[in-house]
């Protein structure tokens, strides 16, 4: 589990440096964790994407603000809400709802993924 401080993160992320950089990708739970990652990864050296890639999750305007891009699954943040208004109209009359409720996503590629542009 990754810490939520951020020191705590930072030291997680050196106790565990040689494990994450054993891999060519790592994905994130979100931009936030993402471009933290990237920010720890780049200031111990590592070359982002050309050591190891970067992906998140959310497509939040964060992607575009940092470097390399960030690469983010997006999902259809209307259909998001519509599962999620519904769900709570269900609770709210006491009927049954789908606790596993699947959302359509897609990849844009971006730097951080290694992708070429």
């Amino acid at each position: 589990m990754i810490p939520m401080v951020k020191a705590w993160r930072i030291a997680f992320y050196r106790d565990k440096q040689s494990e994450i950089r054993s891999f060519s990708a790592v994905f994130a739970v979100s931009d936030y964790y993402a471009v933290d990652l990237i920010h720890f990864l780049q200031s111990s050296g590592v070359d982002v994407p050309g050591e190891i890639s970067v992906a998140g999750f959310d497509d939040t305007p964060l992607c575009g603000m940092v470097y390399p891009s960030l690469t983010s699954v997006r999902q259809d943040n209307a259909e998001r809400a519509r599962a999620a208004l519904d769900a709570i109209a269900k609770i709210r009359a006491g009927e049954p709802f789908e606790t596993v409720i699947t959302i359509s996503t897609s990849l844009p590629l971006s730097f951080s993924g290694g992708a070429d542009g």
